[in-house]
């Protein structure tokens, strides 16, 4: 897959383009990889957008110096992409961390994207998301194997209905994916620094906010409160856990279909 350089800002961006129709940028949350993050969702949205799909900084095929980044780095990642690609003025939609990204966007550069689509989002995590991965990289730092920590995680991302019945495929799923350890904490670091409370009346693009009634990592109160002081906001809450692209795919896809060409 394709990558581009920002010599300034020394990092190589991989992306992915797929479907056809009006673009839609697309961000991944922690330990997200285009090669998979988006592979259930797609199918659902290709047929209405051209997707622009990228792997942050510490994810995927995505390559940087290895320095500590904040999410303030993301941002301007995904400025200097959405400009290369002449894509200003369109959608932006993040999932988890890459909501946080979204939300920095239309707060800095607002007037250069459109509509903002925040998918289990959060101006802040909360104690207890960080109590999550801060443990997770102590058990890799002893030595656990990255598949065994990941599956102990697993109940803070799905659902329990979904564990139940997609149990042998998120078994697969966890013995395949492999992220560094390092990675997985400057990732991680990024998110913890995050705290996005003071500039939430100040994002005035359309924005969406979309949340899982079951999710137990950024909680549905968390939602609320941004939509709250936000003042173009719409909230819309589905069922399922934290991993809404993966659990609820259709009614997620659907819910941003009908927001984007809502009016059209």
């Amino acid at each position: 897959m394709p990558k581009i350089e920002f010599t300034e800002r020394e990092v190589e961006i991989h992306y992915a383009i797929a479907g056809e129709g009006p673009p839609l940028v697309m961000l991944t949350g922690v330990m997200g990889a285009i090669s998979f993050y988006w592979k259930v969702l797609l199918p659902y949205l290709q047929k209405e957008f051209t997707l622009y799909m990228i792997d942050n900084r510490a994810s995927g095929q995505t390559t940087d110096k290895g320095k500590p980044f904040t999410i303030d780095d993301l941002v301007e990642d995904t400025i200097a992409f959405i400009r290369n690609f002449g894509l200003e003025g369109a959608p932006v939609l993040g999932h988890s961390m890459g909501s946080a990204i979204a939300l920095l966007l239309g707060d800095r550069y607002g007037s250069e994207v459109g509509p903002l689509i925040l998918c289990n989002c959060f101006a802040r995590i909360n104690h207890a998301a960080e109590i999550v991965f801060s443990s997770a990289l102590d058990l890799l730092h002893e030595g656990v194997p990255f598949s065994k920590v990941l599956w102990t995680m697993t109940p803070w991302f799905y659902s329990p209905e979904f564990i139940k019945k997609e149990r042998f495929k998120l078994e697969i799923f966890v013995k395949q994916l492999h992220i560094p350890v390092e990675d997985l904490e400057r990732q991680c670091q990024a998110l913890v620094n995050f705290d996005a409370s003071d500039i939430l009346p100040r994002v005035t693009n359309e924005t969406l906010i979309i949340a899982s009634e079951g999710d137990v990592l950024t909680p549905l109160l968390l939602a609320e409160e941004m939509a709250n002081v936000m003042p173009n906001a719409h909230l819309v809450v589905i069922e399922g856990g934290h991993a809404s692209t993966v659990e609820e795919p259709e009614a997620l896809a659907r819910l941003v279909i009908d927001f984007l060409y809502r009016g059209s």
